[in-house]
């Protein structure tokens, strides 16, 4: 995978940063970080104190400035302007969860006919229609 550009493998390692780049290792969310501190840096035109600053080319912020610095991070919706592949080693999961209502009819019916257990244990907590 190595042989191939980033844009055809549309991922990075880990070792693959800029030179100004915030961080020595890149990672997704490392970069989508700093696409939003270098947009909140233009708008603002200072860094807070707390954030990670660039050598002496930027100014720390006062007291308006920390505000309109966070309110560019706490925004958000700009990281959708960042151009960040994901990290190649790492594994991701997606998960979602659904909720219905479970029909003791339908579901459990064999196993209540089976095991009295589960059919007083259903009507002790007012399952209905058993």
């Amino acid at each position: 995978m190595r042989s191939l550009s980033i844009s055809e493998r549309r991922c990075k390692f880990s070792d693959e940063t800029d030179d100004s780049s915030l961080f020595e290792i890149y990672s997704h969310s490392g970069c989508l970080f700093e696409c939003l501190w270098r947009q909140a840096l233009d708008i603002c035109g200072c860094i807070p104190w707390k954030y990670p600053q660039l050598g002496d080319e930027s100014q720390i912020c006062d007291y308006l400035g920390n505000d309109c610095f966070q309110g560019v991070i706490n925004e958000g919706a700009r990281v959708l302007n960042c151009s960040c592949p994901v990290d190649c080693s790492k594994i991701s999961y997606d998960y979602y969860i659904v909720k219905e209502v479970i029909n003791p009819q339908v579901e459990c019916n064999i196993r209540i006919k089976e095991n009295k257990d589960i059919s007083e244990y259903l009507k002790k907590y007012k399952v209905n229609n058993l």
